[in-house]
C-alpha cells in the first residue's frame, strides 16, 4: 500500500506503508491524520486491523505498522469478503464487521431396533 501527497508527487516520492504485507486493504485515516489504519492478513490467514503512525508535517511514516485487533480463529474474525467489508474510524472508536461462525456435529445411531 502506497501513499502520496494530496497535491500530487512523482512516483518516486510515494511512501510504502505496509512493506511485507501481502494483502493490505481498506485504508482509513484517523481524525487527526496521524494514524493510517488498514486491514491485513499479515502474518496469519485472518484479517486484523492494523495502524501505522504518520507525521503529516514531514510526510513520513513513524515506525513500523502495529496490530490493533487480534483475530486468529474462524469462530470470530473480520469478514474475509473484502469486496463487501468496510470499516469506520472515529476519534476513539473503530467499527469493524465481525463474523461469528458456529456449528454443531450430529451423530445418528443406525443400530437395528
Amino acid at each position: 500500500m502506497l501513499i502520496a501527497p494530496a497535491d500530487g508527487a512523482p512516483r518516486d516520492r510515494w511512501i510504502e506503508v505496509a512493506a511485507g504485507h501481502v494483502l493490505a486493504d481498506k485504508p482509513r485515516w484517523s481524525a487527526d491524520g496521524r494514524i493510517l489504519y488498514f486491514v491485513s492478513t499479515h502474518p496469519t490467514p485472518f484479517f486484523n486491523l492494523w495502524g501505522v503512525r504518520f507525521d503529516p508535517e514531514a510526510g513520513q511514516i513513524l515506525g513500523q505498522p502495529f496490530v490493533v485487533s487480534h483475530f486468529d480463529s474462524p469462530d470470530r474474525m473480520i469478514s474475509p469478503h473484502a469486496d463487501r467489508t468496510e470499516l469506520g474510524i472515529a476519534s476513539r472508536r473503530a467499527v469493524i464487521p465481525i463474523r461469528t461462525v458456529t456449528g454443531n456435529v450430529w451423530m445418528l445411531d443406525n443400530a437395528d431396533k
